[in-house]
């Protein structure tokens, strides 16, 4: 049980790093044009990269 939950631990951290290091790294118009990236345009900028840090920092806590 213990290796199955490691797993999928480590899953989802890569995940969390996945979708925010997208909204870290990308500019606003480019994560826009993404196709999960629709509501990428009401909100800032500043919002966006707040949010990829947190799901990034998420994926640490998960670690």
């Amino acid at each position: 049980m213990n290796i199955v939950l490691w797993i999928v631990q480590i899953l989802l951290a890569l995940l969390f790093i996945y979708a925010g290091g997208q909204k870290l790294m990308m500019s606003q118009e480019a994560f826009t044009q993404t196709p999960m990236g629709g509501y990428g345009s009401d909100y800032s900028a500043g919002f966006l990269k707040m949010l990829g840090s947190f799901e990034a920092l998420g994926a640490i806590g998960l670690i």
